[in-house]
């Protein structure tokens, strides 16, 4: 399949990246991870995480849509952690004279912890919230779609991992049938963040605002078709809390590795980035600075296996277990893999020593 373009994203502030070949992307659980050791060990509130998340949204909202200073926005919030920067969002853009107002697809006594700080927060600015906790309401919520500019999708984020069904179905066929273009809050609703593929339902975005990092789900095929174009807005992870994750980050179990051959990708510290677009010349050269690996659609698997347990051999200094720990593999299935491959190098150089000269 040939692979599509990425939309370009004019005009982004420094706050702000367009997803580009120099950055790493991570999973959901990594990203996690980060926002968690962020919290805990480097002493960042996660309401200020979501107050950074919900700024560098508002703030590409502004940029790339301004016609939404005269006509409504609709910010379609779940109860959760996204829904609390479509809050934190809501309020921004009423403070800049923006006309919106935001679904709820839940009861706003259901909204908990750093969520239901912002959402406090735009009910005090006497922001407009609906609640939409049924399949009858989604007239209402038809009427509100055909008198707004812009949708912020704010109802499910990074952790989903089940088709989505029910209300929150509805509500993103809905969207996706308005016809209205579309911001998605950190990933569209209804998308694996770390596969790309929907998940039953899933909002196609015009617009993608992600916080911190890219996610790998977003990168290519089938996500990037969801996604449209994607932004990265800089939350405040802490440099300590990355580099303890990533330190010795490369990828698991290299059996999980097929799709990554067929996507096209470069291992580099563990990191997936799309390589489709790298000139030839810089795309095929092994190794690229920072001890980066590229693989090709195509690539053997046996290949990859083999270039992966070297470059990690290398990262850790030949050691051995830390190596078979890194890739999720036993020690002595290291060692026989290496006495294998030392023992087909051997026939291949008696091989060619013994073919005759031509």
């Amino acid at each position: 399949m040939e692979k599509k373009s990425r939309k370009s994203c004019g005009g982004i502030s420094a706050a702000m990246n367009e997803v580009n070949n120099s950055m790493f992307l991570v999973t959901a659980k990594e990203m996690r991870d980060f926002d968690r050791l962020t919290i805990e060990q480097h002493g960042t509130p996660g309401h200020v995480l979501m107050e950074r998340a919900g700024e560098g949204a508002a703030a590409a909202v502004l940029q790339q849509f301004p016609h939404v200073r005269q006509t409504p926005v609709l910010i379609v919030a779940g109860k959760g952690n996204n829904g609390g920067d479509g809050f934190v969002i809501a309020r921004l853009l009423k403070k800049q004279k923006v006309q919106c107002e935001v679904i709820l697809a839940a009861k706003k006594a259901e909204v908990k912890g750093d969520a239901r700080r912002n959402l406090t927060a735009f009910l005090r600015l006497r922001g407009r919230v609906t609640e939409v906790t049924s399949p009858d309401q989604l007239e209402l919520v038809q009427d509100k779609l055909n008198c707004c500019g812009l949708v912020v999708d704010a109802l499910l984020g990074t952790g989903l991992h089940s088709p989505v069904q029910g209300l929150m179905a509805a509500l993103i066929d809905l969207i996706n049938a308005s016809g209205v273009p579309v911001v998605a809050v950190d990933i569209p609703s209804g998308l694996d963040a770390d596969s790309g593929e929907p998940l039953g339902s899933a909002i196609q975005a015009e617009l993608t605002v992600t916080f911190g990092y890219p996610k790998l789900g977003q990168i290519g095929e089938p996500g990037e078709a969801y996604v449209g174009c994607l932004v990265v807005a800089d939350i405040g992870i802490a440099p300590e809390a990355v580099a303890a994750l990533r330190e010795y980050s490369w990828p698991g179990n290299v059996r999980e590795l097929e799709n990554v051959i067929e996507r096209g990708v470069v291992l580099a510290r563990g990191n997936l980035i799309d390589v489709t677009d790298l000139p030839e010349e810089i795309a095929g050269a092994t190794p690229l600075p920072e001890g980066v690996m590229t693989v090709r659609i195509g690539t053997p698997i046996a290949e990859v296996e083999k270039r992966l347990l070297e470059a990690t051999l290398l990262a850790t200094r030949n050691n051995k277990t830390l190596t078979a720990k890194l890739l999720g593999i036993d020690v002595r299935t290291v060692a026989r893999k290496l006495e294998r491959w030392d023992e087909q190098e051997e026939d291949e150089a008696s091989s060619e020593e013994e073919a005759p000269s031509a």
